[in-house]
C-alpha cells in the first residue's frame, strides 16, 4: 500500500488539478508505478525483497487517525489498523481491481526450464504457488 506523490502524478497525467482519486486510477500512473516496481524486482537480490502486489491509496495519511506524526513520519501500525479493509483487499486470493499485480520470476537452482505465469510456477515438473 502506498500513497502517491500527487504533484508527480499530476505531471504524469498532464492535469494540474487531478485529485488523489483521479491519479490512483489513471492508467498512465499505474503503468509508471508498475514499470518502477518491475525494475526494482529485476534488481532485487532475494525473493523477500521483491514486490508482488501494490495498491495506491486515494486518502492521504491522517494526523487525526494517528497515521502521521507531528514530525511528518508515518505510523505504520496505525495505518495498517486504520486501513485493515485495504490490507484484506491487497492480500485476497482474488484481489480487487485497484490491486496492481506484478509478474514474478523464480530462478531454479538446478539446470532446467522455469515457466511462470500469474498463478503458478513450474520447475522440473514441480508446481509451486505464486510467490506473493
Amino acid at each position: 500500500m502506498a500513497w502517491p506523490n500527487l504533484h508527480a502524478c499530476r505531471q504524469i497525467v498532464g492535469n494540474p488539478d487531478a485529485t488523489f482519486e483521479d491519479v490512483v486510477r489513471h492508467p498512465e500512473v499505474i503503468a509508471c508505478l508498475k514499470r518502477g516496481l518491475e525494475a526494482h524486482n529485476a534488481s532485487a537480490t532475494g525473493s523477500s525483497m521483491r514486490i508482488a502486489r501494490a495498491m495506491l491509496m486515494a486518502e492521504p495519511p491522517s494526523i487525526d487517525g494517528n497515521e502521521l506524526t507531528d514530525k511528518g513520519y508515518i505510523n505504520q501500525r496505525a495505518g495498517l489498523e486504520r486501513r485493515a479493509a485495504l490490507v484484506e483487499k491487497l492480500y485476497a486470493d482474488k484481489p480487487g481491481e485497484d490491486v496492481i499485480m506484478l509478474q514474478l520470476t523464480v530462478r531454479c537452482v538446478r539446470p532446467g526450464e522455469v515457466q511462470s505465469d500469474a498463478t503458478k510456477i513450474r520447475c522440473h515438473g514441480h508446481r509451486f504457488a505464486h510467490p506473493e
